[in-house]
């Protein structure tokens, strides 16, 4: 029972870091040794069925009531942790972790996408006439690009990289200016989170009440039991959101924060020198929606949604940085 807690805790632990999808996950922990009670391999949805399950929380599913209610075993997973990975599941918080690649020749493949029917552009070698191998991106879809060197994608996307500078006042004062204008346009999650938690508290313990009374056979209690039992799950289900979202905006301001510290200085070197799933990470973070390739113009939306046009829009203008430009 001590092992299968404990492997429990790890898939949680490594779901939250959404450093890999809830499917490597899997393998992961399957290589690990977890498995169904009796004995089997997880598949996907069964994992995914157990990390939505609130036992490890410390909590119960009825199915008689439709409820959750504090069980009597000790939780073995923090509400937080349990919170995050409700959110990454449900998409609404996103990770970093690339789609697996078999070849690091390809670190642009899905990242690029075609500028006419916007689908990712996939990638393989070809044979010449000759017999030698060549790598090529192209749109399987409508074919609009279609034999696009591998070396020259990578080429275009390091001149991209290379425009991604920033002053000497960005790095030295960069970290103070944007916590002031994050805390201003999204509130202080220091002080917020404590006062929901309290009255989270409030509202699970009226509950709890609540159902005590329907289980003593309260008449009183029995007519409006479903009303009021349905009214405390929406408030409780909207305060856990509440801490959710203000815990997923601490911890994308500490993300943008460490991640402009180490590498934003010198962003094409730390790219060049990266492995596969690297490159892919860093990829993900500057460009959440990918990349536009057009078969003649090259990369057309360079700055759109690009980490530096966020990063601006909570600067407000009151520190200079570069930034790629776009290509008409």
């Amino acid at each position: 029972m001590e092992q299968e807690a404990n492997l429990g805790i790890k898939a949680f632990e490594l779901v939250q870091l959404g450093h890999d999808r809830p499917s490597a996950v899997l393998r992961t922990m399957t290589e690990m040794g977890l498995r169904s009670k009796k004995g089997k391999k997880l598949t996907l949805h069964v994992f995914l069925k157990m990390l939505r399950n609130p036992v490890y929380i410390g909590k119960m599913k009825s199915k008689k009531w439709a409820t959750t209610t504090r069980g009597l075993h000790k939780p073995i997973v923090s509400e937080h942790a349990f919170r995050n990975v409700q959110l990454i599941l449900s998409g609404k918080k996103p990770i970093a972790a690339p789609y697996k690649r078999n070849r690091e020749d390809f670190p642009l493949r899905r990242f690029l996408r075609c500028s006419e029917c916007s689908k990712p552009l996939t990638g393989g070698p070809s044979k010449s006439a000759t017999g030698r191998a060549y790598d090529y991106y192209h749109c399987y879809n409508c074919r609009a690009v279609k034999s696009l060197p591998a070396h020259k994608a990578a080429g275009e996307f390091l001149e991209l990289l290379e425009r991604l500078r920033v002053d000497t006042a960005f790095t030295t004062e960069f970290a103070a200016v944007l916590k002031q204008e994050w805390t201003k346009k999204t509130g202080d999650s220091a002080t917020l989170v404590p006062r929901l938690l309290v009255q989270l508290k409030e509202q699970q313990g009226l509950q709890e009440k609540l159902i005590a009374a329907y289980l003593r056979g309260d008449k009183a209690i029995m007519p409006v039991f479903e009303r009021m039992n349905l009214k405390f799950e929406e408030d409780i289900a909207a305060l856990e959101n509440q801490i959710a979202e203000a815990d997923v905006e601490k911890a994308t301001f500490e993300q943008l924060l460490e991640f402009s510290k180490s590498m934003l200085v010198d962003i094409p070197t730390a790219w060049m020198r990266a492995n596969l799933d690297q490159k892919q990470r860093v990829q993900n973070i500057l460009f959440p929606r990918g990349l536009k390739y057009h078969p003649e113009k090259g990369i057309l939306n360079s700055d759109n949604e690009c980490l530096f046009s966020q990063l601006e829009g909570f600067l407000g203008g009151k520190m200079s940085m570069v930034r790629p430009g776009r290509r008409s």
